[in-house]
């Protein structure tokens, strides 16, 4: 038994030093694309005022990416440490999945993505702190619009069940191999698989949403098959 226990406590020192060295090179790639760009600007008296502007307007896009993967990791750690305190209220899902919806729409607009909303005309009453259920929403819509192809569909649908509420985001991308499915919840899964259904980001998304649920007493899990598309969905307590 301690020979198992010491052996599953350097499997787990891995992979945090796996996960380590990949939010680093997250890290390291915004901040050396800003350097780049501002030693440009700043060498180049002479640059054109269209120049300067294309290059700056990267500055800001790698400074959002780089803010945004810290708020990601800090917004991990605090979820996990219990250290998030939920605002839970009585929302009106079917209002915040049309304002998460609104939210993306220019990101599927990029793509000619068309985004499929089917809700019940029931009002669904749920108890939950209403912005980390957006960012659920969010990152799931999100993620759909990425991996699904050019002018592709993703479906965002609300189902009633004895359990509670299930919400399923579908999107008709290459889907994921079925003996990775379980794993790519979890936050040191993407340190291994680097080319796993990520165009860009830090491959913390999925982690973050699996904690939102679980602290709201849901449960998270994706369905889906190579060349059809993959269907995420979580579940919510009805009031």
């Amino acid at each position: 038994q301690l020979i198992e226990a010491n052996e599953q406590l350097k499997q787990m020192d891995k992979t945090k030093d796996e996960f380590l060295y990949t939010v680093t090179h997250e890290l390291r790639t915004p901040v050396t694309s800003i350097r780049a760009m501002a030693e440009i600007v700043h060498d180049n008296n002479d640059m054109e005022e269209d120049q300067k502007k294309f290059f700056l307007a990267g500055v800001i896009k790698e400074t959002e990416r780089l803010s945004h993967l810290i708020t990601q990791v800090l917004n991990l750690e605090k979820y996990e440490s219990g250290k998030q305190i939920l605002n839970i209220s009585s929302v009106q899902l079917n209002n915040l999945i049309k304002d998460a919806v609104r939210s993306i729409q220019p990101l599927a607009d990029v793509k000619e993505i068309i985004v499929g909303v089917k809700i019940p005309n029931t009002i669904f009453l749920i108890q939950c702190d209403a912005d980390l259920i957006m960012q659920v929403l969010n990152n799931l819509l999100s993620n759909a619009i990425k991996f699904a192809p050019e002018k592709g569909s993703v479906i965002i649908s609300v189902h009633n069940n004895q359990d509670g509420i299930q919400i399923w985001v579908e999107d008709n991308g290459k889907g994921i191999e079925s003996g990775l499915q379980e794993l790519i919840f979890d936050k040191f899964f993407q340190a291994k698989n680097q080319t796993l259904r990520k165009p860009e980001g830090s491959g913390l998304g999925l982690a973050i949403c699996k904690r939102i649920i679980d602290l709201h007493g849901g449960n998270i899990w994706v369905i889906s098959e190579i060349n059809k598309g993959s269907k995420f969905i979580f579940t919510l307590p009805i009031i």
